[in-house]
């Protein structure tokens, strides 16, 4: 505090401070930081999501990933014990034990419980909204010309299923164009941002096997339903398009997310 300058509890009680209503603290929320050992967590889920490791295969050490990560090994084996909880590893002690990977499938509880989702939740959470409203919207205001275009993208990813980088740049584009197509520019901008931090991740983890053929089937599914203009169809074919995407990366798909405006059974 600068010199001169009197704490708030010294003012005279005839000043304005004095006598003026205390916020309530109640307006403050509490902080919700993250453990090292949910870091880890994440870490590993991610890796797994991507393909970086299969299930069969065995973790690096604890010191080892102790070191890689910046952390102590305490915190990396109280992240593997909650893994071997979830059935996600199963840990062998002794001086040629370890921890080796069961599945990719994580439960949800441990995806989507009390800790912050991982990246990759965060990014496929959001882009249910996004991409669906996206798309009711391209079909509610898109020209002729737009939809060419949305055509001419899918048709490319035919002959693409050989060269997986140039097959996912392309798919991209697709997801991507919808946001200019809807006719809303924040949307659009929404969506930009959301499809470079996916192809990022991806990018880190470049052996991520989603099947072209299932993507090549869900670009398809999803342009029929936008040349047909009915909302219905559109969100049945976003919720399996998005719903075969989560199921490669989670082992599951995330709740169901609709406009308020149409009534789904």
């Amino acid at each position: 505090m600068k010199a001169g300058v009197d704490a708030p509890d010294a003012l005279p009680a005839d000043s304005p401070s004095a006598t003026a209503e205390r916020v309530p603290v109640s307006v403050f929320r509490p902080l919700k930081i993250r453990k090292a050992v949910d870091e880890v967590i994440s870490v590993i889920v991610d890796a797994l999501h991507s393909g970086m490791i299969e299930p069969g295969q065995r973790l690096p050490r604890e010191a080892d990933m102790a070191k890689q990560l910046d952390v102590s090994r305490n915190t990396v084996s109280d992240a593997l014990a909650r893994l071997e909880s979830a059935g996600v590893v199963t840990i062998r002690r002794g001086k040629h034990g370890g921890a080796s990977v069961l599945t990719r499938s994580i439960p949800r509880t441990l995806l989507l419980g009390d800790r912050e989702p991982t990246e990759i939740v965060q990014l496929l959470q959001a882009r249910r909204p996004l991409e669906l409203q996206a798309t009711l919207l391209t079909a509610e205001h898109a020209s002729d010309e737009q939809i060419a275009e949305l055509r001419r993208l899918v048709s490319l990813l035919d002959e693409l299923l050989a060269d997986p980088d140039e097959f996912i740049a392309v798919d991209l584009q697709f997801h991507a164009m919808l946001g200019s197509t809807s006719g809303n520019a924040l949307l659009g901008t929404f969506l930009e941002d959301l499809f470079r931090r996916l192809l990022a991740l991806r990018m880190q983890y470049p052996r991520g096997r989603l099947s072209l053929d299932v993507a090549l089937g869900n670009q398809r599914l999803s342009l029929a339903a936008i040349e047909s203009r009915d909302p219905a169809r559109i969100v049945a074919a976003t919720e399996e398009h998005l719903g075969s995407v989560e199921e490669h990366y989670l082992g599951g798909r995330l709740d169901a997310w609709y406009p308020s405006s149409l009534s789904i059974d």
